[in-house]
């Protein structure tokens, strides 16, 4: 992996880590290798011959196992049956999250809303850990990674999960109505940067300004659809500020979220931070074996109020 070609990116990383924090990413980023991860099906038990490569299980998911190598994962009968997922380590822990809150609300039946679903491997994961009876809406804005989505569900096999595509200005109308939103934000990408040299020639500090922006225009359209006392599930993979803590600070500041207990185990190796009393998870993959994935949970006040942003809709280059 090319070295970041803009310098302007280790000053992010500096802001939002610490000079020793980000100068140990840098390394991994540019020399470490990423590893390759799959998360198994519970409701439908089988014996994987792909499991004989495990190397260890995904600490904060029951279901989550690392390979040793990547197979050529399109020629297993397996996958196309929805026995398996592959799925990078860090998104699992949505899986993790959803079931504390389903713990928390006493498990019973929960809606819950996946704003940005495609390709589908969190909107798997957290339909597999809500209580029975519950409902998932999976919806997408790209009429194309909608078809993507609505296949991978289809495999899966999970009847509880509903698929839409569209803009997500269309849930404003749906005052309350779920329990549980998950907004994983199209974002500069630069916790795929180990990944993907794509997002290491796209970055700038104008994508990272474009990106929140469009973040801002997603949780604006979806807030208000979350019930009083609800949960918002807001994420990316990337690492800077500006797309992250600053997002949640915001949260707290026009809607009035209020901050939620996840239990995580030092060993994991989960760096937290705090963004207005909101703990946020953040996944280094100097850290921990997985990509980088910021995750903040919260909790919405009885009351909710409304912001008053309006978003430049622009879509470009984001990713996700």
């Amino acid at each position: 992996m090319t070295m970041m070609p803009d310098p302007r990116f280790n000053r992010y990383l500096e802001h939002a880590l610490g000079a020793s924090e980000a100068a140990a990413l840098l390394r991994c980023i540019d020399s470490g290798e990423p590893a390759t991860s799959v998360r198994v099906n519970p409701a439908k038990p089988a014996s994987l011959d792909i499991l004989a490569d495990t190397s260890g299980t995904v600490p904060w998911h029951s279901h989550g196992y690392y390979l040793q190598s990547r197979p050529r994962f399109t020629f297993d009968p397996a996958l196309h049956q929805g026995l398996y997922y592959v799925q990078e380590a860090s998104s699992m822990f949505v899986g993790h999250v959803v079931s504390r809150i389903a713990s928390l609300t006493g498990n019973i039946p929960l809606t819950l809303l996946d704003s940005c679903a495609a390709p589908g491997g969190k909107t798997t994961a957290a339909a597999d850990m809500l209580p029975a009876g519950s409902v998932v809406v999976a919806n997408e804005y790209d009429r194309q990674r909608a078809s993507v989505l609505a296949e991978n569900v289809a495999k899966w096999g999970n009847p509880s999960v509903i698929v839409t595509q569209g803009d997500t200005a269309r849930f404003r109308k749906m005052h309350g109505a779920f329990d549980i939103v998950i907004a994983d934000a199209p974002c500069s990408g630069e916790g795929m940067m180990r990944k993907d040299q794509k997002a290491v020639e796209q970055w700038s500090p104008a994508l990272v300004s474009q990106c929140a922006d469009r973040q801002r225009e997603i949780l604006d359209n979806i807030t208000g659809c979350i019930a009083p006392g609800g949960f918002l599930i807001y994420s990316t993979c990337t690492f800077n500020r500006e797309e992250d803590e600053e997002i949640v600070e915001r949260l707290v500041e026009e809607f009035g979220m209020l901050p939620v207990d996840i239990d995580t185990d030092p060993s994991w190796g989960i760096l937290s931070t705090s963004a207005s009393g909101i703990t946020c998870h953040r996944f280094l993959p100097s850290r921990l074996r997985g990509e980088g994935l910021f995750m903040a949970v919260m909790r919405a006040p009885a009351t909710l109020n409304h912001g008053h942003y309006q978003p430049p809709h622009d879509r470009r280059a984001c990713r996700k």
